[in-house]
C-alpha cells in the first residue's frame, strides 16, 4: 500500500478547501507533490476558479541488489486527488511518461483523458467532483484478481487453485489449472501462461483477463477447448508488486524477467518458485506451449519473436505461425507489428530453449498502453478491446494445435490416392499447421478435405495459405485467406475437392459461421491466375 501523501508548502494557507493527494489503497503509487503556484482567477462578475500548478514524480522502484546497473523504474503512478471539484489543475509529470492517462471518479469506472487535455508530460484538468482517481492505465489489483478467480470457479469449469510458492512479502504465487478433469491428460495439449511480472503492465492483465474469461466461458468452444488442452495460468507473477504499486521490479528491487540464469543466491523466491513448478510440470513430457503476457509503451501488441539465430529455424517457424494466426479477424494486431530479438538465458523464454530446445514454443506478447499500430487517429487501448484481444489469442493458440471446437473447425488435407502428384513435406522454413502439408508435385493434382459432421447452416471456409518464415509475411501468405461462402442444407459430411497446379501448398481448412453482419463478400480464385497452366495431367 501507499503512504498517504499531504500536501505541504507555504501557499497552502492561502488555498481554501485544499487539495490533497493519497495513495493509501492497493497498487497506489507517488513519490512527492510540489505546489508551484496557485492563483484566484476572476471569470465572471461573482465568479472565480483557483488554479493550481503542481509538480508530480512518481516513485521509483527499490534498488535491484542483482542487476545493479538496471535503474529502478518509475512509470507506474496511481493516486487519488480530493478537494479538486471546479479547480483547474496544472500536474507536471516527472520520473515517467504519461500520454492520456486513466481517470476515475469511484476508482472502478476509469476514462482515458481526452487528447486536449494532455500535453507530453503536463496536464490540464477540470473536474466535476471532488474526488478523483488518476492513473498511467486503468489498474488491475491483487483484490481485482482474487474477486474475478470467484468468477471464473463459479463459472461451472472446473478449476484448482494452487499455491506455488510466496513472494518476498509473503504472498500466495496463485496458479489457476483450468481442463475438463474427464479427459486423459495424456490427450491434451499444455500450456503454461504467466503475467503481471512488470507490475504496472496492467493491459496486459486485463488482456489475460478476457482469455480466461473465454476458456472459462459456459459455451460449446469453451468446453471443446478444454477437453484438448490444460492452461496453467499464474496470473501475478509478481503479486509483492502489484499491492505496492511498483513499475517493473518486485519489492526486493529485482526486476523478475530478467532472474531466469542466476545462480540460487541471486534467485528471487517467486522465480524459483516458477522454476519449481515448471521443472514439476515438464517431469514426464515438456509443456506444448509458454506465454508470458507483457505491455510496452511502443504503441502496437506485438509478439517477441526470438530469431533463428539465438534458437532454430523451426522454432522461428513456429514463433511466426502463432503470431500470424493471432492476426487473424484481429483489427488491432497486423503483420508489421512482430518484433524481434536475440534469445536469452535470463528470460523464460531463454530458460524453456535451453531445457526444451523446438518440444516447447515459448514467447512473450505485449499489448500497448495507448494506441494500436502505430496509428494514433486509429483505436485506442480500452479495457473491452484488450479483453477481445484475449478471446483471440486463444482462438490462435487452438488453430496452432489444429484443434476443432463446434463453431471452428480445423480440416486436415486428406492423404491423395496418387502419391505422384503429391508430396507429404514438414520444411523447417515454412510454417504450416499439424505435422506437416502436402505439395503438388504436377499440374491439376486433385485434393481433398473431409469433415465427418457438420451441421446444417450457412458457414464461411478458410484456407491457411503456408509461406516463407519470413519477418513480415506478404499479404495472402501465411495466413488464413477466405476461399468461399456456402450453405450446409443438412447436417452431414463436408467433403470438398480441389485440383490444384504444380507448387501449390494444401494444409488445412478452417470453417466458421457466417455470422449475420459480415456480408458474403463472393469466393476468391484459390489460386493466382498466373500459377495454373492448361497443360498437365488431371
Amino acid at each position: 500500500m501507499g503512504l498517504s501523501l499531504i500536501l505541504c508548502n507555504p501557499l497552502s494557507d492561502t488555498i481554501p478547501q485544499m487539495v490533497k493527494f493519497d495513495t493509501d489503497f492497493g497498487s497506489g503509487a507517488l513519490h512527492k507533490v510540489e505546489l508551484l503556484d496557485a492563483a484566484l482567477i476572476k471569470t465572471g462578475a461573482k465568479d472565480s476558479v483557483w488554479h493550481l500548478s503542481y509538480n508530480l514524480y512518481s516513485r521509483p522502484d527499490p534498488p535491484n541488489p542483482v542487476d545493479t546497473a538496471l535503474a529502478p523504474n518509475a512509470r507506474w503512478f496511481y493516486f487519488r486527488m480530493t478537494g479538486v471539484k471546479d479547480k483547474h489543475l496544472y500536474l507536471n509529470f516527472f520520473q515517467t511518461d504519461p500520454v492520456r492517462p486513466m481517470y476515475s471518479y469511484d476508482g472502478l469506472h476509469f476514462e482515458r483523458l481526452a487528447a486536449h487535455e494532455c500535453l507530453r508530460r503536463q496536464l490540464s484538468l477540470r473536474f466535476s467532483r471532488d474526488t478523483v482517481f488518476l492513473a498511467y492505465f486503468v489498474p488491475y489489483t491483487f483484490d481485482h484478481l482474487q474477486q474475478r478467480i470467484d468468477h471464473w470457479k463459479a463459472s461451472g469449469t472446473v478449476i484448482s487453485l494452487d499455491t506455488l510458492g510466496y513472494s518476498f512479502r509473503g504472498l500466495p504465487l496463485q496458479l489457476m489449472t483450468i481442463t475438463d478433469p474427464s479427459v486423459p491428460e495424456a490427450q491434451k495439449k499444455r500450456i503454461y501462461i504467466h503475467g503481471r511480472t512488470h507490475t504496472s503492465e496492467t493491459p496486459s492483465s486485463w488482456h489475460l483477463d478476457g482469455m480466461i474469461d473465454a476458456i472459462t466461458a459456459n459455451t460449446l468452444e469453451g468446453a471443446a477447448y478444454l477437453r484438448q488442452m490444460i492452461f496453467y495460468i499464474l496470473p501475478f507473477t509478481n503479486p509483492d508488486g502489484v499491492v505496492e504499486g511498483l513499475s517493473r521490479s518486485g519489492a526486493h528491487g529485482v526486476n523478475l524477467e530478467v532472474n531466469y540464469d542466476r545462480p540460487d543466491s541471486l534467485t528471487v523466491p517467486e522465480v524459483r518458485a516458477i522454476k519449481s513448478a515448471l521443472e514439476r510440470l515438464t517431469a514426464e513430457r515438456p509443456l506444448d506451449m509458454i506465454l508470458n503476457m507483457h505491455s510496452q509503451v511502443e504503441p502496437k501488441a506485438t509478439y517477441w519473436v526470438h530469431t533463428a539465430a539465438s534458437t532454430s529455424m523451426a522454432y522461428f517457424r513456429n514463433q511466426l505461425l502463432l503470431a500470424n494466426l493471432t492476426m487473424f479477424q484481429n483489427p488491432w494486431f497486423g503483420k508489421k507489428d512482430l518484433n524481434f530479438s536475440e534469445g536469452g538465458s535470463r528470460y523464460v523464454e531463454g530458460w524453456t530453449w535451453n531445457n526444451f530446445k523446438d518440444r516447447t514454443l515459448a514467447i512473450t506478447f505485449e499489448t500497448p498502453y495507448t494506441y494500436y499500430q502505430l496509428q494514433p487517429d486509429g483505436d485506442w487501448v480500452t479495457i473491452q478491446n484488450l479483453r477481445q484481444m484475449g478471446g483471440l489469442l486463444l482462438n490462435a493458440v487452438g488453430d496452432y494445435f489444429g484443434l476443432s471446437t463446434p463453431n471452428r473447425i480445423i480440416v486436415q488435407a486428406q492423404k491423395p490416392r496418387n502419391a505422384k502428384k503429391w508430396a507429404f513435406i514438414m520444411p523447417e522454413d515454412i510454417p504450416f499447421i499439424g505435422d506437416g502439408f502436402y505439395e503438388a508435385k504436377r499440374n491439376h493434382a486433385k485434393i481433398t478435405y473431409i469433415s465427418p459432421t457438420l451441421p446444417a447452416g450457412h458457414y464461411r471456409v478458410y484456407r491457411w495459405i503456408p509461406g516463407s518464415a519470413v519477418e513480415v509475411s506478404p499479404e495472402g501468405a501465411n495466413e488464413w485467406v477466405f476461399m468461399e461462402d456456402f450453405v450446409q442444407t443438412k447436417g452431414g459430411v463436408y467433403k470438398k475437392d480441389m485440383k490444384a497446379p504444380v507448387g501449390a501448398q494444401e494444409n488445412v481448412l478452417m470453417i466458421i459461421p457466417a455470422l449475420p453482419h459480415h456480408p458474403v463478400s463472393g469466393t476468391i480464385s484459390l489460386y493466382p491466375p498466373n500459377l495454373v497452366s492448361n497443360g498437365g495431367n488431371d
